[in-house]
C-alpha cells in the first residue's frame, strides 16, 4: 500500500549526519509525489543537536517523519527490509555500515558523493552532493518514480553486500599477511 511506504534513515543526530538536507529534500519529494510516504528517522535523541525536530515542527511534517530513538538490533532486518530506500546524505562517515545493512536486505539506497560513501555503496547506489537539498529530492522523487531502477539497486546491492562480509575481510587479512610477512 502507498500509504505504507517509507524511506529510512538509521544513524545519530549529529551535525555530520546532515538531517536538515534529509528533512528539507524529503519534504521538496512529496510535493511531487502523488501517493504519500514516511521518512523514518532512527536515532538516539542527543540534546546538544535539536535542529531536526525542530525543523520537522516548522515545516509541518509532524504527520509525515517519525523519529524512532532506540530499535533493538535484531528488529533492523525487518525495518531494512521494508523501506522503499535508504536515505544517508552524510557529509563524513568513519565507514557506513547502514548502506552495507541496507543493500543486505534490499533496500536500495541514496547516499553521499563524498568521503567514504562512494567506496562503500560503489556502484550500487545512487550517489548525491549532500549539501543540495534539489538533487536529494530529485534522487528520492526518480527512485520512487523509477521501479526499474529501484530494482536494479536492489540487486546489486545484494551484491555489493555480500562483499563486505566479515568472511572476505578475514580473507583479505590473511592475503596481507601472506603478502607482506
Amino acid at each position: 500500500m502507498a500509504q505504507d511506504r517509507y524511506l529510512l534513515y538509521v544513524g545519530t543526530r549529529k551535525p555530520n549526519k546532515n538531517l536538515e538536507v534529509l528533512i528539507r529534500g524529503f519534504d521538496r519529494a512529496m510535493k511531487n509525489l502523488a501517493d504519500p510516504c514516511q521518512l523514518v528517522i532512527v536515532a538516539m535523541p542527543d540534546p546538544r543537536y535539536q535542529s531536526a525536530p525542530r525543523l520537522v515542527r516548522c515545516l509541518g511534517l509532524e504527520e509525515s517523519v517519525n523519529f524512532v530513538d532506540y530499535v533493538i538490533e535484531s528488529d533492523l532486518p525487518a525495518i531494512y527490509s521494508g523501506a522503499s530506500m535508504l536515505v544517508l546524505p552524510s557529509l563524513h562517515e568513519g565507514f557506513g555500515f547502514p548502506i552495507l545493512e541496507a543493500m543486505a536486505c534490499g533496500a536500495p539506497v541514496i547516499t553521499s558523493s563524498v568521503a567514504a560513501m562512494p567506496e562503500v555503496a560503489g556502484d550500487a547506489a545512487l550517489l548525491v552532493d549532500p549539501r543540495s537539498e534539489v538533487r536529494l529530492s530529485e534522487a528520492i522523487s526518480r527512485l520512487f518514480n523509477d521501479r526499474c531502477l529501484a530494482d536494479n539497486l536492489k540487486e546489486r546491492g545484494f551484491k555489493r553486500a555480500s562483499q563486505f562480509s566479515w568472511l572476505a575481510a578475514a580473507r583479505q587479512l590473511v592475503q596481507v599477511y601472506h603478502c607482506c610477512g
